[in-house]
This record gives C-alpha cells, structure tokens and sequence, in this order.
C-alpha cells in the first residue's frame, strides 16, 4: 500500500494531501466493480481537527472517483458561547473545514435531531471525534451502516481518549482501526482495517501523536472507502490485541500527587495532558489556610543545575537562580517548571512567581501532599 505519510508538505501541523497520483493508485486495491455498486452518499459526522483531516482525504478521493462517492455532508455540533458573559461564539474545527470546501453544514446535538437526517436519503455514515453515539434508528436507515476511525490498535483503548492514554501508561507503540459503527456500543464494531504498530518516541506529545495518526487514519479511511469490504455485512478482520479501556480523561487525572509521582511521570503527564496542576496551602487576610490551584507548565526532569543536590522534602521546592527555573522534588527525583499559573492570577515564569508568593500568603516553600481534589475547580 502507498504511504501518504511519506507525500506532501506539512501545513498547520498537518501533512499537506497527497498528489492526485495517489488517488489514482488506490483503484488498484479495489474489490467492486465501479458498474455494480452505489455511489456513496455520506453523512460525514465529526468535530476536531483530527476528523478534519478525514474530511479533506474524503473530499479528494471524491474529486478523483466521483463514481465512487455523490454527495457528502458534514454533519457537527452547534457553535458554543464561550468566554466572559458567553458572547462569543467558538465553532467546532470541522465546521470551518467544511466551509473552506464549499460543503453543507449540518447542525446535529441530540439523537432526535440525528435521526431526522433519515429524510436525507444518505446510505453511509463517517464518523470520526464526534463524540456521541451515532443512534441505532438512523444507523438502520443507511444501507452500508457507518464507518470510524479510531487512534488505537481496536480492541485495545477502547473508549474516549486511547491517546492521552498510551501516553499515560508509557506505551512503546499504537495505531489506528477502522471499524464498523456499532448500534449501541462505542467501538464495539466489525473491523475492517487496521495499522501496522506505529511506535511511540519517548518524547512524543499529546500533539504530535493526535497529527501523525490523523494523517494516517485518513489514509486507511480512503483505503477502505475504495476496496468497498465494508459493502459485505459479514466481512471481518479477526482480533489481533487484548481489550482495554481508555476512559475519559477527567479534571482529577490531571493533579500532581508528589508524593506518588517520579520525575518522569510528571514529564509524562505533562506530555499527554498538557500543563498540570498541584495545590498550595494560602493564608489570605488572616484567615484560615486555604489551598489554591497552581497550574505548572512544561515539567520536566532537574537532573543538573544549581539545586541538584540540595537536599528537598517530597512536594517542596526552590528556584534555581542560575537557569531561572522553579525545581521541585518529587517522590523519585526533582522536575523544573518554567511558568506557573496560581489560581485567580496569570501566568508568571518562576521568578516572578517566587517573589509574589509572600505577599499573596504563601504558607511554606511547598506544595501540598495528599490535597483532597475539590468537587468544582
């Protein structure tokens, strides 16, 4: 199979389309006669950027096997209100997607306003980071049912965040599936294609692993829009990894727990979840103590500077005066900290941070062990 990974310029942290020459190529793979089948005309269900770049490969093989595909729309969710006093609206990334190709947009948020697309006559759905179960009414009006693209080796990370979570448990490599759409489950459909393991580096980060598998979901989409298996209602590929589950990242799996943690793990939290957060204990106008969140952004392992052997409890911290870091000790090891974000206030490099601490009520040079995590933050 040719690889789009390798063809293309990077653009917004993407890789650019292939060349129409790709898309010619893939015939080649193809199953069904292009005199005997239906062309399809899809319900293309997504979000983010990720799905984004589903879109396009979508778009281009269209162009180029228009016998292949006669319509598609794009179907997402309401614009949101965001910000102070919620006046500005923020659409989703998909939505500007659609618009830039011309494509119509269709508003979906519930299941009754997804079943009412029955009415469009559509006989596949694409469904990719939409993040509802596309419901079992309007799945039965569709001839060919649905096709998702899932970032992992199905059944292995099952669920809501497959990528944050190879992170999180410090996998050595993962994937991508395309699987049928199950009526009732997520990612308990028939798979049709799937990957190669593609390994993870050891400093990979949420960003560049969502962007590489974007480009190589996209790829095996088309594939399997083009090789036409998923027109047989009993084809399978047989399952090749263990299930797991890949739950929903919550705001709670986000806190550092000093005296848990290794400098490494904090790094590895960092990478997949982006800047953390601890607590520390307060005493604003002469009441009682109270913790505050402290977001701290890009941790990394200290494993040399001027603090490195200074002796630090689980949780306290100094600041480096030579490299202008925070460095903190952790239950193996110390990490640095560039930028921190005290709740209430902005972000500020460490050294500012250090000075205004006094005056805000900082308690110690430390932060909190064992915080219960508070149910609102």
């Amino acid at each position: 199979m040719l690889s789009i990974v390798a063809l293309g310029e990077v653009r917004n942290g993407f890789k650019r389309l292939p060349s129409l020459a790709f898309f010619s190529q893939v015939r080649q793979s193809r199953k069904y006669s292009s005199a005997l089948i239906s062309p399809l005309n899809i319900a293309f269900f997504g979000s983010d950027d990720f799905s984004s770049k589903s879109l396009e490969y979508v778009i281009n093989l269209k162009k180029t096997h228009p016998q292949l595909i006669s319509n598609i729309d794009v179907i997402t969710r309401s614009a949101k209100r965001i910000g102070r006093g919620r006046k500005i609206f923020r659409d989703v990334p998909i939505a500007e997607t659609a618009e830039t190709y011309g494509l119509n947009i269709i508003r979906a948020d519930n299941t009754e306003e997804i079943n009412n697309l029955v009415k469009n006559s559509y006989n596949i759905a694409i469904a990719v980071s939409y993040g509802q179960l596309i419901p079992a009414g309007f799945l039965q009006s569709l001839k060919f049912g649905g096709l998702n693209v899932h970032p992992s080796l199905l059944p292995s990370y099952s669920g809501a965040a497959p990528l944050h979570r190879v992170l999180l448990n410090n996998e050595c490599f993962t994937g991508v599936t395309i699987q049928g759409l199950h009526p009732t489950k997520f990612d308990r459909g028939r798979i049709l294609k799937q990957s190669k393991e593609i390994p993870i580096q050891s400093d990979e980060t949420l960003e560049n692993l969502r962007d590489k598998l974007a480009v190589i979901g996209a790829e095996y989409l088309v594939q399997v829009c083009v090789e036409g298996n998923f027109r047989d209602p009993e084809f399978q590929l047989k399952k090749r990894y263990p299930f797991s589950k890949a739950l929903k990242i919550s705001t709670s799996t986000k806190q550092i727990k000093w005296e848990f943690f290794s400098n490494t793990k904090v790094e590895r939290w960092n990478r997949a979840l982006g800047p953390v957060f601890t607590f520390k204990e307060y005493k604003i106008n002469k009441k009682d103590p109270v913790d505050l969140r402290v977001i701290l952004d890009g941790a990394k392992p200290y494993l040399e500077g001027a603090v490195s052997n200074k002796n630090l409890s689980i949780g306290e911290y100094a600041l480096d005066d030579q490299s202008n870091q925070l460095v903190i000790q952790t239950k193996e090891g110390k990490v640095s900290v560039d930028r921190l974000k005290t709740e209430t206030f902005p972000y500020e490099n460490a050294v500012e941070w250090m000075k205004k601490n006094q005056k805000r009520g900082s308690v110690c040079n430390s932060f909190v062990i064992k915080s219960p995590l508070r149910a609102k933050l």
